[in-house]
């Protein structure tokens, strides 16, 4: 709901109880014989709770809310805003019109059998400069809201898919790409990153199938064979990115595209307007970090599962259940819920428009990475590089202005600035004197606002983490331990024991997890050139015949 720790969820509500960081001492080993509890850890005890109440009463207050009547997440404080306003619209005829059969939603959403079009944010570090020393002058440039300027702005399939055919060439896709919508499975022989591309290869190894692929830290630098499901935008991006021998499109679907409905547009635009304006004012905290949850949650309601697994509990063993107390429904297919799901009345939003979002969202980012010499790391919407060439990064924002008014909409004025959603921003804390990386989500860099290091490890807390490095960047690199006295970062052991016991201070004790204090061993990834890949290419190919499956040297 909070999206946010109990300290800062605190904070940002302006609660009193505030969490009491540091007065609990998690080193203690406690039990029955020892009961001794000082007044600091009373005092945390007491406000871990208080917090969370307070949290949640001032939350409650502002939606207007009773306790039973509160959404159980961030997108659920939107959700009912948005049906309300659908409702107004008639928003599930629209649905109607445009929702998808379960075979196409699968291929959209994605399932063991189809991988799907529907994909995350893009997060890679250029391979050629992973773990170099020292890395100057290096700036970061963040988009102003992402997802919700691609809502308000690019054209969404908006009328009911249809399939085209088995056998399309990906040219035409391209061709038309401008006024239609295109989902298919796109199948190449010999697929590399051309001639001097840059170290950010765009397709994803999980979602493809593939043949003898060079893996780039999950990204693919050359297949010889490599099949998936994609729709226009993406083969856009890797039509420019990559050359191949042989590619055609299969089971390729289409619809005519327009922009989202004005009344969700409008839903969005007001909720970036609200943003604007009260940040910074005071008294008006909670409402400001109302609307920040608001319009974060837009992209998510897009994007809610058509298909959830349901389960129900176990009150009969059998063989197959014996260790279960849960199991999925052996009454409901998945296919039983998904058409129950779109069923629902309060279902209005068709799921191909998330899809499309995160597609726009990767494309903007490749054409912001070309506004560097060199574009070195990036995660989902931010691009960290050298050579910034400012004349094409203030193209880059001019067209996302003129995108905006042509879409009905323009910027916000607030505290004397005006405030555009999607275009390209820094400033003096995103520029580093030193920086560093040993792949995605592990980044390190020297502000040129405050001069300290500022790193980012998935699994190390961030001020502590840097604490670790002892101000030299240097030591940011393959084989450092990161102390776990110093970080707090704990390691979970799991005991599973037999029977339960009674230990030697009279603790009924069974299955149990461990916390202890453990390091952090930085690693890196793999390096994997394009002429290791051209190395081992053989002679194959596509087989027409009926639009299935590959061939073997010379047909």
């Amino acid at each position: 709901l909070s999206q946010r720790s109990l300290e800062k969820w605190g904070k940002d509500m302006q609660i009193q109880a505030k969490k009491a960081v540091g007065d609990w001492d998690y080193d203690k080993i406690r039990h029955q014989k020892y009961y001794y509890i000082s007044k600091l850890e009373k005092h945390y005890a007491e406000f871990d709770t208080l917090g969370g109440t307070q949290c949640i009463d001032t939350l409650k207050l502002q939606l207007g809310k009773h306790i039973g009547e509160m959404p159980y997440t961030a997108t659920g404080i939107l959700r009912e805003q948005v049906k309300r306003e659908g409702r107004k619209h008639e928003a599930r005829k629209l649905f109607k019109r445009l929702c998808p059969d379960y075979h196409l939603y699968k291929i959209m959403h994605g399932t063991e059998e189809h991988l799907g079009i529907f994909h995350g944010g893009y997060v890679h570090g250029n391979r050629e400069y992973i773990g170099s020393n020292l890395l100057c002058g290096v700036q970061g440039y963040d988009f102003k809201s992402s997802y919700p300027f691609i809502e308000l702005c690019f054209r969404f399939p908006m009328t009911k898919f249809v399939e085209l055919g088995k056998d399309v060439k990906p040219e035409y896709i391209i061709r038309n790409a401008k006024e239609h919508a295109f989902i298919f499975k796109f199948r190449v022989v010999n697929i590399r990153l051309k001639d001097g591309a840059f170290g950010m290869p765009p397709l994803q190894f999980s979602k493809t199938h593939t043949l003898n692929a060079v893996v780039d830290n999950g990204r693919i630098i050359g297949s010889m064979l490599l099949e998936g499901y994609f729709n226009e935008v993406d083969l856009m991006i890797i039509n420019k990115y990559y050359t191949w021998d042989e590619a055609n499109c299969f089971e390729v679907y289409t619809s005519k595209k327009g922009y989202l409905p004005k009344w969700y547009r409008d839903i969005v635009f007001n909720l970036f307007k609200d943003k604007c304006e009260l940040d910074g004012v005071e008294g008006m905290e909670v409402n400001y970090i109302l609307s920040k949850y608001k319009l974060n949650a837009t992209y998510g309601l897009m994007v809610q599962a058509w298909d959830k697994k349901e389960f129900v509990e176990v009150y009969q063993r059998t063989e197959k259940n014996a260790d279960n107390e849960y199991i999925e429904n052996p009454d409901k297919k998945p296919e039983d819920i998904f058409n129950e799901t779109i069923n629902k009345r309060s279902t209005i939003l068709p799921f191909q428009w998330g899809c499309w979002v995160t597609s726009y969202a990767m494309y903007n980012l490749f054409r912001l990475g070309e506004c560097c010499k060199v574009w070195l790391y990036s995660d989902t919407d931010s691009v960290y590089g050298v050579g910034w060439n400012k004349a094409k990064v203030k193209r880059y924002n001019q067209r996302c202005i003129r995108m905006l008014k042509e879409a009905g909409y323009d910027g916000v004025e607030a505290n004397g600035n005006i405030f555009y959603l999607g275009i390209a921003e820094t400033k003096r804390a995103d520029k580093y004197t030193e920086y560093k990386y040993q792949g995605a989500k592990r980044y390190c860099g020297r502000s040129l606002k405050d001069g300290k290091l500022h790193l980012t490890c998935a699994g190390v807390p961030k001020v502590a983490g840097a604490d670790c490095l002892e101000d030299d960047i240097k030591n940011f690199k393959k084989g450092f331990i990161f102390d776990g006295k110093i970080t707090g970062k704990k390691m979970h052991s799991f005991r599973i024991v037999e029977d339960i016991y009674v230990d030697k201070f009279g603790n009924e004790t069974g299955d149990s997890i461990d916390l202890s204090p453990c390091d952090y061993k930085l690693d890196d990834i793999e390096y994997h050139s394009l002429e290791e890949y051209l190395s081992q290419l053989t002679t194959v190919g596509i087989d027409y015949a009926d639009g299935e499956g590959y061939y073997y040297g010379n047909k």
